[in-house]
């Protein structure tokens, strides 16, 4: 029997083609950069039209998030991040 069926999150697949079966992890695209001590990411979400775009600072742990309409590109280097829209 052949089948198929996303996960219920939307990022997984299973296939299943006579007796052999099929996973596949779907990855998202995400823009991202990485300055000093932060990395920033963004993603659309399903549920907005706008971009997320997280910092992350990897030496304290602390997280801001900001929303950005029609996000092109994320460009870092040192201390400084440029965000295109």
């Amino acid at each position: 029997m052949d089948g198929i069926s996303w996960d219920g999150d939307g990022l997984k697949l299973v296939i299943a083609l006579g007796s052999s079966i099929f996973f596949a992890d779907i990855k998202p695209y995400y823009k991202w950069g990485y300055m000093t001590d932060t990395i920033v990411f963004g993603y659309q979400k399903k549920d907005r039209i706008d971009f997320c775009v997280i910092f992350y600072n990897t030496t304290t742990g602390e997280r801001k998030k900001k929303y950005i309409k029609n996000l092109k590109q994320i460009a870092a280097y040192q201390d400084y991040c440029l965000l295109i829209s």
